[in-house]
């Protein structure tokens, strides 16, 4: 069944492709360098889906190629050996997916969870993860559990563009006189080449969108197929085959010790895995005494071949379900080896009862493999739209229902002095299915709200404008997250006093200036510090009364202070004559609130922790030596924690939409103690 090498023939025919075994051991050992890094690797990336893409040009390109030379090429049929063989294990995964997802998933994910159904089912899960600016994470109790299907998605969008691609170049290669191979080669040659340069020059501002997009991973496919179209041209010694394999092997096994592929694929250092597969593939099979293709032929690495493709689709989803169950932010040893155990008997048992049954059984039935499958996958969709419609109407009624003032539902009244009432015995709000969405409304105006995402487009300011424009007072709002997070309680107070707000966010960055070496300020992006800088101008035109920005952070290890950057920034507003009301920072939890809750049914102690784990006696602001006098400091911890522990939930509001900010919900209650603060701080304002 095996031999050394494709056929040699005169250099100019596509090579017939044949089983391979080391093909088949080091797929396998790809899928499982990927399941192993995403159980034991801390979040790193093996660089076992780059080789595995490149496995896939390498057979994709030689198998339309030899029918395009042959004219065996048919649409029906390659469509149909496609569907045959992705299809079936691909439902059934999705299928457990989604009842998990209904039946333990988290209730505030069931919505976006709907949402990558549908995109999965159409190919393009890494095109909904980028347009929902969901980042490629290591694994956690709240990460998607159809992640991993981004590369499946690049692999059948793949599929078509290079189907289309091979058709285009053989045809025009017949007007001009080219045989298949060299307008194919041409032709691929060309996409990856400019597939590359487009990754390096343009794609790698934003490495969280590079990671996922098809265009800037076409190369390494490509890259495959160049190697399977130039193989039949090589006549290498043995010997030396034998090496490659083995420098192969290792540079493939080694990668992810040593990169960490999230941060830097699929750029050029993704050629460290792709080169050591493709050095795999060139050695072929050489059966030489001691060669790696001897070592991937043995029974493991054809078993982890066989398993791969269901592999690598059962094992993500187990280990955010088994995480989110447990509560347990990553997979200790005794969850992951249970994930290992688990995923491969789930592969095992899909492949031999799901996926070579059905194979089988749609072989030559081409128009019933078609057919169905499009039925399938139309109702499937249409399905999916239908149960997204229904939860977007229940997110909104739902948010409507929190946004409403209640008397069961008093949030921030309940903490500190004044509150005599009774705490009615009803559901806290918002309801656990759309906390995580409680979010401040700013965010739905266009031109002020940018990207956390490391672009130089995100680098941009933009204001938009609350208020009348004839105010008496103007208060700037500027930040991240944790600064927008007070916009529901300023703008009622903006309201009630008739001020302007003008608001500008930058999500993941805080007002601060590029540090100078030594600083122990936080680290912030590029495009961080170019949109602080960026903001300057901006101030300067508006001139407002005040700026209104977080006065402290709290981090894991250094704790709560003010960065040394903040006082920069405000010694320059004050010689702008702008003043400054710098507000303590909410502290930050250890686990996403919404999905402890979800857990330990509304534990509001067990899902909160100790005030003093990330705050100090006192705001560190109050003990800075040389305050800039223009700032004036608000704090109202004491409205949002209790003297000894931060709960999850006060007043039957909750009280966190994920480990650090502030539902809009309860950030609304806060409002008259938001007022009665800045009043005293900043009585020229009222």
């Amino acid at each position: 069944m095996s031999r050394e090498v494709p056929p040699r023939g005169d250099g100019q025919s596509v090579p017939r492709t044949g089983f391979r075994p080391e093909l088949h051991g080091v797929r396998g050992l790809a899928i499982a360098l990927v399941v192993l890094f995403h159980l034991f690797g801390q979040g790193r990336v093996s660089g076992g889906i780059d080789a595995f893409l490149a496995i896939s040009g390498f057979l994709m390109t030689l198998s339309v190629a030899r029918r395009l030379e042959d004219g065996s090429l048919r649409l029906t049929a390659y469509l149909s050996r496609l569907l045959r063989r992705l299809l079936p294990p691909v439902l059934l995964v999705l299928t457990a997916v989604a009842a998990a997802g209904y039946l333990i998933g988290p209730s505030g994910q069931q919505a976006q969870l709907v949402r990558e159904l549908r995109a999965t089912l159409l190919w393009a899960e890494n095109w909904e993860l980028i347009a929902s600016q969901l980042d490629y994470a290591a694994a956690g109790p709240g990460t998607s559990p159809l992640q991993h299907f981004w590369s499946l998605s690049v692999q059948g969008q793949f599929y078509l563009i290079w189907f289309v691609l091979l058709v285009a170049a053989a045809w025009l290669g017949r007007r001009l006189g080219r045989t298949v191979w060299a307008s194919a080669l041409a032709a691929v040659c060309a996409v990856t080449v400019v597939s590359f340069l487009w990754q390096v020059l343009v794609l790698a501002d934003d490495q969280q969108v590079a990671y996922l997009h098809t265009g800037g991973r076409l190369w390494e496919l490509g890259l495959g197929g160049v190697v399977g179209l130039v193989l039949p041209r090589l006549r290498l010694p043995r010997a030396l085959r034998v090496g490659l394999g083995w420098v192969g092997l290792v540079l493939l096994a080694s990668c992810g010790f040593f990169l960490d592929g999230r941060e830097l694929f699929p750029g050029p250092w993704a050629l460290w895995p792709v080169a050591g597969v493709l050095l795999v593939l060139v050695a072929g099979t050489t059966h030489a005494p001691g060669s790696a293709d001897r070592l991937l032929h043995l029974a493991p690495f054809r078993f982890l071949g066989d398993i791969s493709y269901a592999w690598y689709l059962w094992h993500w989803p187990l280990l955010i379900y088994l995480l989110h169950l447990t509560g347990k932010e990553v997979a200790d040893l005794r969850l992951a080896v249970v994930v290992l155990v688990v995923s491969v008997l789930l592969a095992w048992a899909s492949t031999r009862l799901v996926e070579d049954p059905v194979h089988h059984f749609l072989g030559g039935r081409q128009l019933l493999t078609l057919g169905g499958t499009v039925g399938v996958l139309v109702l499937s969709a249409l399905v999916a739209s239908a149960v997204l419609g229904h939860l977007d109407a229940r997110e909104r009624a739902h948010l409507a229902q929190a946004a409403r003032p209640s008397v069961d539902h008093p949030g921030a009244a309940v903490l500190g002095p004044g509150w005599e009432g009774v705490l009615p015995d009803v559901p806290p709000v918002p309801d656990l299915s759309v906390v995580g969405q409680d979010l401040p409304e700013v965010y739905d105006l266009e031109g002020c709200v940018n990207t956390h995402r490391d672009t130089p487009e995100s680098a941009l300011p933009g204001l938009c404008f609350l208020g009348p424009q004839d105010a008496r007072h103007t208060v700037l709002v500027a930040g991240g997250s944790h600064v927008a997070q007070w916009m529901p309680a300023l703008r009622l107070v903006a309201e009630q006093e008739g001020w302007r707000l003008a608001f500008t966010e930058k999500g993941g960055c805080q007002f601060l200036p590029r540090p100078e070496p030594g600083s122990q300020d936080p680290e912030q992006t590029d495009s961080c510090y170019a949109y602080d800088e960026n903001l300057w101008p901006l101030i300067e035109d508006l001139d407002p009364d005040y700026l209104f920005t977080i006065g402290t952070t709290s981090r894991p290890v250094e704790g709560e202070a003010t960065p040394e950057g903040f006082l920069i920034q405000w010694r320059r507003l004050d010689r702008l004559g702008v003043g400054v009301l710098a507000v303590r920072d909410s502290t930050r939890l250890q686990e996403k609130v919404p999905e402890c809750l979800e857990r330990t049914g509304f534990d509001a102690v067990a899902c909160g922790q100790p005030r003093t784990e990330r705050l100090r006696a006192t705001s560190p602001l109050l003990e800075v030596a040389e305050l800039p006098s223009n700032v004036r400091s608000v704090d109202l911890t004491d409205r949002i924690c209790r003297p000894d522990r931060c709960r999850a939930i006060e007043g039957n509001v909750i009280v966190y939409r994920d480990t650090s900010h502030v539902t809009a919900t309860y950030m609304r209650s806060l409002a008259p103690f938001l007022r009665d603060a800045l009043e005293e701080a900043a009585p020229a304002l009222f």
